[in-house]
């Protein structure tokens, strides 16, 4: 049997989604409780969300979770992105969105700057500062529809953000 999964809406270095197959069959769903530890892209909570009847949902990177629980909660965080989006023609836009974020971080500015990079990743410094090189990259019509396709998904579950 085939199943289809949710595809999160973020490119992340070590994403579990190609191995969520192999995965999901592992996990214990008698228990109440799932603790995604290291959510990253969030490909295994956002797939499992139906089994259990609580997540928790951690990352060492504030920002990133931020993303996540902005998206569960509205659009906002996708107007702001968009508005913050730099084009693909354009690095300067990409650097000075940089700098904004290392100097005042915010979620819809790191989700802006993933969007504009090299294989929309992040990558960050051992002072915490964010480094990725610019990618020619932005917002477009594979980001629009991976992120209704997540939020379709993850907002039918009532899912508290504390």
């Amino acid at each position: 049997m085939c199943v289809v999964h949710i595809n999160t809406p973020f490119n992340y270095t070590g994403s579990k989604f190609k191995l969520l197959n192999q995965l999901i069959p592992e996990l214990d769903t008698t228990k109440k409780y799932f603790v995604d530890l290291f959510a990253g892209g969030g490909s295994i909570y956002t797939n499992v969300v139906d089994y259990y009847d609580k997540l928790l949902v951690n990352d060492i990177i504030e920002d990133l979770i931020g993303i996540h629980k902005d998206l569960v909660l509205s659009d906002d965080i996708i107007e702001k992105t968009k508005l913050l989006s730099t084009t693909k023609e354009n690095q300067e836009e990409f650097l000075k969105l940089r700098t904004s974020f290392n100097e005042d971080k915010s979620p819809e500015k790191l989700w802006a700057l993933m969007l504009g990079c090299t294989s929309n990743l992040m990558r960050f410094n051992q002072k915490g500062f964010f480094n990725q090189t610019w990618g020619k990259r932005q917002w477009n019509p594979s980001t629009e529809k991976k992120v209704n396709l997540f939020k379709n998904h993850i907002r039918q579950y009532e899912l508290p953000t504390s």
